[in-house]
């Protein structure tokens, strides 16, 4: 009779957990569909994924991520993993894993503004709400025209970056990033997504040696500060942006130099 008992309370036991499995499991899925459904409505359908899943615990991860939640005019950022951290059915928090993305002016008009008309007020109405982001390794393709000629594009790898909601719409900045070219950065400041309003920070880290292949591709402006100076060996940079809503951007570089020379053009003798 004891063995019997034993017996089927392990058998009970079995059905419990097969139940518990099979509610857990019914639940995530649940999650799952609802959080595909919810991702939808705050990107106007402009971004894709090869597969999405939900735990209870209040984490999506999709992986194979594309697309450009404010414009489909952009190039698509790509993301191998993209988790996203719920507070209840809003995302808290967004983390980045291997991006690949095109770095451009039309970026940063369509992120602190917007041609299209589309703001960040469009699709989180509430600065409450807004949500932190970290992204973890990646590489962005760089197509600026106004520092190199013809906006050919500039491999920069990303490192570490992180966006912190502070107040209102404006995010702290802080990361670092690398290109073959121009060596390592970093990257520190803050940015209001709303107005467009920026304090940036932008240094080298361990320097930057200025060999003539740093010319080659340049645009023809950056080229004749080059070819009147003809700068060479190694420096440290500071930039530092700094703009206020409407107003026109101010944009200093400072140069320390280390061990390097220079050929003023007006004076045509090393120094």
């Amino acid at each position: 009779m004891g063995k019997k008992t034993a017996y089927l309370c392990m058998v009970l036991i079995v059905l419990l957990l097969t139940g518990a499995d099979a509610f857990v499991f019914s639940r995530a899925a649940g999650l799952s569909r609802l959080a595909g459904v919810k991702i939808r409505e705050l990107t106007g359908e402009s971004l894709e994924w090869d597969h999405l899943s939900a735990s209870l615990q209040g984490t999506v991860v999709l992986q194979g991520v594309r697309g450009f939640p404010l414009s489909r005019r952009l190039p698509p950022v790509e993301a191998q993993r993209l988790e996203i951290h719920l507070r209840g059915l809003w995302p808290e928090r967004f983390v980045l894993e291997d991006i690949r993305g095109v770095l451009s002016d039309d970026l940063f008009t369509e992120l602190l503004g917007s041609s299209s008309g589309k703001s960040i007020r469009d699709v989180i109405p509430d600065p409450s709400k807004l949500p932190s982001i970290s992204v973890r390794g990646g590489v962005l393709e760089a197509r600026l025209p106004g520092i190199f000629e013809g906006g050919r594009p500039q491999e920069v790898k990303l490192g570490e970056l992180t966006m912190t909601p502070l107040r209102g719409y404006l995010y702290h900045i802080e990361g670092d990033f690398e290109s073959p070219l121009i060596g390592r950065w970093t990257i520190r400041g803050e940015v209001d997504m709303d107005t467009g309003t920026r304090r940036l920070r932008i240094e080298t880290e361990g320097g930057l040696v200025i060999t003539p292949a740093l010319r080659e591709p340049l645009s023809p402006a950056f080229k004749n500060i080059f070819d009147k100076y003809r700068p060479g060996g190694k420096c440290h940079l500071r930039i530092r942006i700094d703009k206020e809503a409407l107003e026109a951007e101010d944009f200093v570089v400072t140069l320390i130099a280390d061990d390097m020379t220079i050929t003023y053009r007006e004076f045509p003798y090393p120094v």
